[in-house]
Formats: C-alpha cells, sequence, structure tokens
C-alpha cells in the first residue's frame, strides 16, 4: 500500500497541547446557552395592593409594601448550581442608587433577562418589595449600602423592572449621593491625588472621562472555567489610568462613548502595576454614569479639547475684552490661577459678580521655567501659521513649505515661558495666548531684535534673569477661547 510522504516544512508557530484544546465555556455562559430567554410577559401589579414610593435614604429594615427608582452603580451575575428546576441559576447582585443613597438588590433569576432589559451601569430599575432586610456586620464590610433586599422572577408581589432609556427620564436620578445645594461633593479628588495619598481614604471619589476601550479578552480561570475582561482608558486633568470590567459587565462599556462618557467612581480599588495605574470596581464601588454635576461638563469639554490639535499660534482676541476699562478702571480685579480654575467650572454662578460679566484681572505670578536658549539651539525661537501648518524658525521671515511665500507674522514661542506658577497653582506658557505689547514688555525688545541679537551671551542672560522672576499679568479669560490671553506684562 503506496504511503504519502511526509511534508517536512516550516515549523508552525506557538504550537502548542493548549491549541489544540479550545478553552471549555464557564459554567454561567452554558446556562445561560442552555435556559430558555425569559417570558415575554411583564409583571403587573397585584389588583388592589397600594405600594408607597419613596426615595432610597428614607427605606427601613422591615416588612412594608414599598416602591423606588435609582440606576445600576454595581452589579455581577454569579451562577447557582441547584439540581432543582424550579430553582434559580443565576443571582444578579447589584446596587442601586439616587441622590439620598443606595440599597443593595439580589435578583433570583430562574432564566436569562431577555436582551432587551441586560443589566449595565446607569440603567434605570425600579423595584417593587414587601420586605427589607439589614446587611449583616460581615456584608456591610464590603458594601455601600445598610440595607438589602432580596427578589425574585417567581415572586408575585415583588419584581426588578428595568426601563429604556429615553429622553424624557436621561436625566433622571443622575445626581450624585450627598452633592449640597451649591453642586459640592465630599472627597472629590483629582487621579493623582487619589493614587498618591487618597486610597487610604474612605468614601473617596474620582471623576474621569472616557479615553479609549480595549477589546473583550477571555481569561482562564484556576478552577478551569474562563471571565471575560475589558480595559477601559480614563483620564482627568491630573493623569491617565486603567479601568478594568470583569465578567457580565464588560458589555456595560459598549455604549460609552470616548472623551464623552464621564464616570463618577466612589471607593474603585485601586492597583499599581509598573507605571500603569489600574482602576477595578470592587464589591463596594458605585459608579454613576455621565453625573449632573458642575465638573462634568468641564472634564467633557477639556477631553473635547485634547482631541483637536492645539493651536500655538493662535490670533490675541483684542477685541473680546474691554482691557483698559477692566484692568485700569475703578474696579480692579485680582485672580489667582484657583480662582480662575473655579469661574470656568461654574461660569453661571460667579459671572453676575465680575465687572461686565468678564473675566478679567490681574494675575501675580514667578516664571519657574523659561525655555530661551533651548528653544534656540533647536531653531524654534520663533513661531508662525501658513496655510495651515505651524512654522517652527530663529528667522523673521521664513518660507512657507506649502505656497513658499515668506511668512510675516512671526511671532515669539509661547513655549519660552516654560511654566509659570502661583500659590495655588501652575500654567505651563504655551497654553497662554500673549500679545506684542506683553512680549515686549517682558522681553524688553520686539520680535526682529530678539531674532537678530541671538548671541550666547544673550541667550545665557535670559535665562538667568527671567528665572524665578516675579511679574503681574494683564489677563482675559473667556470660555469660547479656552485660553488665558496676556494683555501686558507689569514688573512686580
Amino acid at each position: 500500500m503506496p504511503t504519502t510522504p511526509l511534508k517536512m516544512g516550516r515549523k508552525q508557530q506557538n504550537s502548542t497541547i493548549q491549541a489544540f484544546f479550545p478553552p471549555a465555556p464557564s459554567k454561567k455562559r452554558r446556562i445561560i446557552e442552555d435556559l430558555p430567554a425569559s417570558p415575554a410577559k411583564s409583571w403587573s401589579l397585584p389588583a388592589g395592593i397600594v405600594y408607597k414610593q419613596v426615595k432610597i435614604g428614607q427605606i427601613q429594615p422591615g416588612p412594608g409594601r414599598i416602591t423606588f427608582t435609582g440606576r445600576v452603580a454595581n452589579y455581577r451575575e454569579v451562577e447557582k448550581n441547584s439540581k432543582l428546576a424550579t430553582a434559580a441559576k443565576i443571582l444578579l447582585r447589584m446596587a442601586l442608587m439616587d441622590e439620598t443613597g443606595s440599597i443593595d438588590i439580589k435578583f433570583w433569576l430562574t432564566r436569562p433577562l431577555a436582551a432587551t432589559h441586560r443589566v449595565k451601569l446607569g440603567a434605570l430599575a425600579t423595584v417593587h418589595t414587601t420586605f427589607v432586610s439589614a446587611l449583616s456586620s460581615e456584608e456591610s464590610e464590603s458594601s455601600a449600602a445598610k440595607f438589602m433586599i432580596s427578589v425574585s422572577d417567581t415572586d408575585k408581589s415583588a419584581n426588578v423592572e428595568f426601563l429604556a432609556d429615553s429622553d424624557e427620564n436621561w436625566a433622571d436620578f443622575r445626581v450624585p449621593i450627598g452633592m449640597d445645594e451649591e453642586g459640592k461633593l465630599e472627597k472629590l479628588m483629582p487621579l493623582k491625588c487619589f493614587v498618591e495619598t487618597g486610597s487610604d481614604t474612605p468614601g473617596h471619589r474620582l471623576m474621569v472621562c472616557v479615553k479609549w476601550k480595549g477589546a473583550k479578552k477571555t481569561i482562564p480561570k484556576k478552577d478551569g472555567g474562563t471571565v471575560e475582561k475589558r480595559d477601559i482608558g480614563v483620564f482627568d486633568d491630573s493623569m491617565e489610568g486603567t479601568l478594568t470590567l470583569w465578567g457580565s459587565m464588560v458589555s456595560t462599556a459598549d455604549t460609552w462613548e470616548i472623551s464623552k462618557t464621564v464616570l463618577l467612581l466612589a471607593s474603585p480599588s485601586l492597583k499599581l502595576w509598573r507605571r500603569d495605574v489600574q482602576l477595578t470596581c470592587g464589591p463596594a464601588t458605585l459608579v454613576c454614569v455621565d453625573p449632573i454635576h458642575r465638573d462634568t461638563q468641564w472634564l467633557r469639554t477639556y477631553a473635547q479639547k485634547l482631541l483637536r490639535k492645539p493651536d500655538i499660534c493662535a490670533p490675541f482676541p483684542y477685541d473680546e475684552f474691554d482691557w483698559k476699562a477692566a484692568l485700569y478702571g475703578e474696579q480692579r480685579m485680582k485672580f489667582t490661577f484657583g480662582d480662575i480654575d473655579k469661574y470656568s467650572r461654574n461660569i453661571d454662578a460667579y459671572v453676575n459678580q465680575l465687572p461686565a460679566g468678564q473675566c478679567v484681572g490681574w494675575l501675580n505670578v514667578v516664571i519657574t521655567e523659561i525655555n530661551v536658549s533651548s528653544l534656540y539651539r533647536r531653531n524654534m525661537l520663533l513661531c508662525g501659521s501658513c496655510c495651515g501648518f505651524t512654522v517652527f524658525t530663529n528667522e523673521l521671515s521664513p518660507g512657507c513649505r506649502k505656497c513658499d511665500q515668506p511668512i510675516e507674522s512671526m511671532r515669539p514661542n509661547p513655549n519660552i515661558v516654560g511654566r509659570i506658577s502661583d500659590e495655588t497653582g501652575c500654567v505651563s506658557g504655551g497654553s497662554m495666548i500673549w500679545s506684542e505689547q506683553a512680549w515686549e514688555s517682558l522681553l524688553g525688545r520686539n520680535v526682529k531684535e530678539l531674532s537678530e541679537n541671538t548671541s550666547p551671551e544673550v541667550l545665557r542672560y535670559f535665562d538667568e534673569f527671567f528665572l524665578f522672576m516675579r511679574i503681574n499679568l494683564a489677563f482675559g479669560w473667556d470660555p469660547e477661547i479656552g485660553k488665558i490671553a496676556v494683555w501686558d506684562v507689569v514688573p512686580s
């Protein structure tokens, strides 16, 4: 009998024993695939029975027919291996919250929820129940709530109903817990502050924006099953991090929009892996999606600005402010970087307190970084724009790379002033708009004189003279501009 010769070829890559055995699906996935979908018939209120409408913060333990509505702030699915046909196969453990508090819900399911009623973070849910129990001391340590409600999908007097989002109910129950009338939240801190010192503070909160969404991955578990994992990149104005979602929670990020969706995380778990900041949702974590808070729109606007290419050669807004009346009139305002930050986050509350309704005044700052000689060595002392391109050079009239025409409107590179600081914060000079008068007042010469007199002695003199110099900046800020516009510089 003829035999087929073996074909000796290139060795297959990653030819391990695991490649011949596909990963076994998890118990939860097998349960969901085997069970039929939930019946189309919806739960209805028993005839002649009245449920009292309450807020979550008003709920007390004990018997009583109550109903309340909130948004899902945390959840996880746990499979149950009961041999009884009528027993629950899935336990949906979730936390519901409104502006008054949070409560734990145990929703026992004999069959999976329909696709139109899948649970996700931020989903609206209405609960009807007849009894509220208090959490044990052991359970309360790993939960943000004090009370718990247990509901089965076969119960005729209790139910959990998930509501579809619409334009009418979008803003319902998005106010964070504990926000006062002025819109302040206790223990709300930047991500960098949380990483450095705040992770040991109970009840800490972070407000971050979605930067990127990773692919869903299947991770093998030690017991032989698998679990799904998804990494979500998040950031604020201080630093970036990674939010890891596990299990059934991975699908909740499908509707999140990059640079638009804002998350308010209460008591997240922190893990530092090398240089990566990894956040996870623990049992006591509460997640509020797109909260109604003054910092939400500010962070979303900040994220949108990062998507746009920064225009370092933006024209100075001479006609945007009444400079002389605001700076040299009877009412002269002195600001700090902290005041500007507070005004930018809550313009409506402070606009009537400023003369002429404009944020124009004086800043007393210290130059903590100067880059004259370093920019000259990199041929970037001056900058200009033409045909949509930014040109950096040390020449006064360089040619455009697109149209070969000379660029006449060259100006000092704003990055000459590397950083300026006051007692409340610091700002880079490249993120500010400087007028010609401001440059002449600061450097003591115009653009032509700056480009011509560039000997090593002069450049070294600039760096030594301006470092740690205290100056007064006549500035203006407007949300449409998005940058601090420096009109003039006066020695302190």
